[in-house]
C-alpha cells in the first residue's frame, strides 16, 4: 500500500510525514541530490530511502523511531542493546601517607554484557 499526498513544497511535505506515531521507513525520489539529503535529514524515520527501497546491506541497522518498534537489528547498533557498559576503578599500589607520595591508579571501561 502507498498512501500519496500532493503537497507545495518540500518542509510541507516533511511536516505531513513526520506527523504521525509511527516512524519505520520514509522514502524520497528526486534527481537532486541535495534536495535528497535537506529532505533525509528531516524525516524523522528509522530509515530513509533516496530513490529507491532497501538501499543497504545486511550490516545497516535496521529499526523504527516513535512507537515502530523498539531498538535496532543487524550492525553494531543492534548489538548495543545486549551491552551493559561499567566503570571499574582499580588501586594498583596500596595508599601511602607521608610527604610527596602518590597512590598509583588507573580507570579500566569497559562494555560486558550481562554475567
Amino acid at each position: 500500500v502507498l498512501a500519496v499526498t500532493v503537497f507545495d513544497d518540500p518542509a510541507t511535505g516533511i511536516e505531513l510525514a513526520n506527523d504521525t506515531d509511527q516512524g519505520l521507513a520514509a522514502g524520497v525520489f528526486t534527481r537532486d541530490i541535495d534536495r535528497a539529503l535537506w529532505c533525509a535529514d528531516r524525516l524523522w524515520a528509522g530509515q530513509v530511502y533516496v530513490n529507491g527501497w532497501y538501499v543497504g546491506g545486511v550490516e545497516t541497522p535496521f529499526g523504527g523511531v516513535k512507537q515502530s518498534g523498539y531498538g535496532r537489528e543487524k550492525g553494531q547498533e543492534a548489538l548495543d542493546g545486549y551491552v551493559q557498559t561499567r566503570n571499574i576503578g582499580i588501586r594498583i599500589s596500596p595508599p601511602s601517607s607521608g610527604e610527596g607520595s602518590r597512590a598509583q591508579s588507573r580507570t579500566v571501561t569497559r562494555d560486558q554484557g550481562p554475567s
